[in-house]
């Protein structure tokens, strides 16, 4: 079943969170599990004897228009019929974590880590980052020089667009003001490019927005040098813009004078890294 046909039969049904989940392209089979994993909690409350009391209040009005309260017994939950309900959820609760694990989510240090590739090998004595575009010096900068070059720390958020933050992020990286100054930029350049190592993967900053005081491309993160799910070698950071912005694994910045469109942004992320889809 197509995204759109989900979207169409939900419209103007379901909150703004949802329908911001139906544009992430996600398989059909993954709203069945997300609507099954919903239902059966609160099902098991609408079940005989589901409740803990023993006794069920009901309310009646008589013929003087007194309401009554009159109790009546309910039937205990069978121990078969609990087996079955547990033995579905906890299914249910596998089969998501299975899927979200096969698409790619997961935690670590805090992060939800999301990728559309994998993780791409880096080899210290062979990595270089290129500059290029509208420069007046193309550069091809090797990762020991990437470290002697000036640097700066910073302790910054970060924000997803699913919804979630991190606080308080400590990052060690070059300003890209000493990589555009290395390399010279032309007049006409006015949109950097940034280029994973595996190719699929790139965003794009303009230049005023690269230059702002707390954007950097990080090489270490809370002390540490950049974790391979974080962008090991080199990542760009830009605090104020959600995550998708931040490209990991860069290996390449290319200037233009007309802005590129980013990967996520080809299926309906804003540009401007600061609204929600």
């Amino acid at each position: 079943m197509p995204r759109k046909r989900i979207t169409k039969m939900f419209q103007g049904k379901i909150s703004s969170y949802w329908q911001k989940v139906c544009r992430q392209n996600l398989p059909y089979h993954f709203f069945i599990f997300l609507m099954l994993f919903s239902f059966i909690p609160s099902s098991a409350t609408l079940l005989p004897g589901a409740l803990s009391d023993k006794y069920i209040p009901i309310i009646n009005q008589d013929l003087l228009g007194v309401y009554v309260n009159q109790e009546k017994e309910s039937n205990p939950i069978s121990r078969r019929r609990f087996l079955i309900l547990l033995g579905i959820l906890f299914g249910a609760i596998i089969a998501g974590l299975s899927y979200l694990k096969q698409i790619g989510i997961k935690t670590i240090n805090r992060f939800r880590i999301r990728s559309i590739e994998q993780n791409p090998a880096f080899d210290p004595d062979t990595w270089k980052l290129t500059i290029e575009g509208l420069v007046n010096i193309p550069l091809n900068i090797g990762y020991d020089e990437l470290l002697r070059l000036e640097s700066e720390e910073q302790i910054s958020d970060f924000h997803c667009v699913e919804g979630w933050s991190v606080e308080n992020v400590k990052w060690k990286g070059v300003r890209l003001k000493v990589l555009f100054d290395k390399a010279g930029l032309k007049s006409e350049a006015a949109f950097a490019t940034f280029h994973s190592a595996s190719g699929l993967y790139s965003d794009s900053l303009s230049v005023k927005e690269s230059l702002e005081p707390d954007v950097m491309l990080a090489y270490m993160m809370n002390d540490e040098p950049l974790p391979e799910e974080q962008g090991l070698p080199l990542r760009l950071v830009m605090p104020r813009m959600f995550g998708y912005k931040n490209v990991k694994w860069v290996n390449r910045i290319t200037l233009t004078g007309i802005q590129e469109t980013g990967y996520w942004e080809r299926f309906g992320y804003r540009i401007d890294g600061v609204s929600y889809p």
